[in-house]
């Protein structure tokens, strides 16, 4: 979270995102979207903000793809606070729709109506396009955090 000097002028291309506070997989489980300034497919980072569409991989699904990855930043496996989700295979270069280096800190987002939900913060992935899902922090898992630390900075203001 950060907390701004001054408030943000919202229009059509600059709205607020408002935190999804379920911690099961977000009901809609296609047409999310990832976005970044990380690496490309040449490897180098992008001076525009890039985005792509993936979609839920169930967390027990998303458990057995990573089970044979002996990986040191996932020494307790998949946990609930992960979200998985994966982009389509683009087939002229077999690799997947993925966030890359550098997009870490992105949202995993969703568009419902007038609404733009955040459903989770890029985390984790293997290479970029890999054949494994994307992990995700879960924002729903720390809504409650969230929601306290918005409040008390608000009442700090207040008083």
């Amino acid at each position: 979270l950060v907390e701004l000097q001054a408030d943000i002028p919202f229009n059509k291309r600059v709205l607020p995102i408002c935190p999804y506070h379920g911690r099961e997989d977000f009901p809609v489980l296609e047409n999310l979207t990832i976005a970044g300034w990380g690496r490309k497919e040449n490897y180098m980072t992008s001076n525009r903000l890039m985005y792509a569409n993936v979609k839920t991989v169930p967390l027990e699904e998303c458990k057995t793809h990573y089970e044979n990855q002996m990986l040191a930043r996932l020494n307790r496996g998949i946990v609930a606070e992960q979200y998985c989700a994966q982009g389509a295979l683009v087939e002229h270069v077999y690799e997947h729709v993925d966030a890359c280096q550098g997009d870490s800190g992105g949202p995993l987002l969703v568009q419902q109506a007038n609404n733009v939900i955040l459903i989770g913060v890029i985390s984790v992935g293997i290479g970029c396009g890999s054949k494994l899902p994307g992990l995700y922090t879960r924002v729903g898992s720390y809504f409650e955090w969230i929601n306290n630390t918005i409040t008390e900075s608000q009442s700090k203001q207040t008083s």
